[in-house]
């Protein structure tokens, strides 16, 4: 059986989103450890007053550590992103 691991990035008004990088990237590292076969992350626009890391970014430097995990989004809000 496959399991997959949805990544919450939502962190309170006055977070301190350096460390919140620094906590996505050890629990990916232990999901990918003991056996998790996928990431996900979501996007969301409107989550004043809390901050939400933004999800490609994130993504891409997940990647780095998911090893053979398989990465995605759930939600991504493709017209807020350039195609071009």
């Amino acid at each position: 059986m496959d399991v997959g691991l949805f990544l919450g990035t939502q962190h309170p008004e006055g977070a301190d989103v350096g460390r919140a990088l620094d906590d996505h990237l050890v629990q990916t590292r232990a999901a990918r450890d003991v056996g998790f076969s996928a990431l996900w992350l979501a996007q969301h626009y409107l989550t004043y007053p809390d901050q939400f890391l933004q999800t490609t970014p994130l993504l891409a430097r997940l990647a780095a550590e998911a090893g053979e995990m398989k990465i995605g989004t759930n939600i991504l809000i493709l017209p807020l992103h350039n195609v071009v």
